[in-house]
């Protein structure tokens, strides 16, 4: 019986001595997140792909929202990765969308053209906080409006 309270003790022990451990970590974390959070503010953040292009021509997503149109500019969480809103609240820079149809796609050129003036309807509608950039030339353009 001893033995057994023993072996209760060390597990009590080690157990507090981890959660004092974790403590400790979690108040020295919180400066470096405060580095990391500076780090992530002066970095370029860019995400390299983005489906919601295919989204918006794709029949079986239309089928899922019913009547509802995605507008990126309004909260969509909760039904796509990612809206304007979300992307400027996260810091993200520069948002890389896919043009992207299926193989079986009967008519894969249109699909793709459909993607594309879907974009440039949304950049159209949000001017005042979306640039499309079409090289690395014009990225880097719209990112120095970023810093100005």
């Amino acid at each position: 019986m001893i033995r057994n309270f023993s072996h209760i003790y060390a597990i009590l022990f080690l157990f507090m001595f981890i959660s004092c451990a974790q403590k400790e970590n979690i108040e020295s974390q919180s400066s470096e997140q405060k580095s990391f959070q500076q780090i992530h503010n002066e970095a370029i953040v860019i995400d390299g792909h983005n489906d919601f292009l295919y989204m918006l021509v794709d029949p079986v997503f239309e089928n899922y929202l019913g009547n509802k149109k995605l507008d990126f500019s309004t909260n969509l969480q909760g039904i796509t990765h990612l809206d304007l809103n979300r992307q400027i609240e996260s810091g993200l820079d520069v948002q890389f969308f896919s043009v992207w149809c299926p193989g079986s796609q009967v008519d894969p050129y249109k699909m793709a053209m459909l993607e594309i003036d879907s974009l440039e309807s949304i950049v159209s509608r949000n001017a005042d906080r979306m640039i499309l950039a079409r090289n690395s030339e014009e990225v880097n353009s719209a990112l120095a409006l970023l810093d100005s």
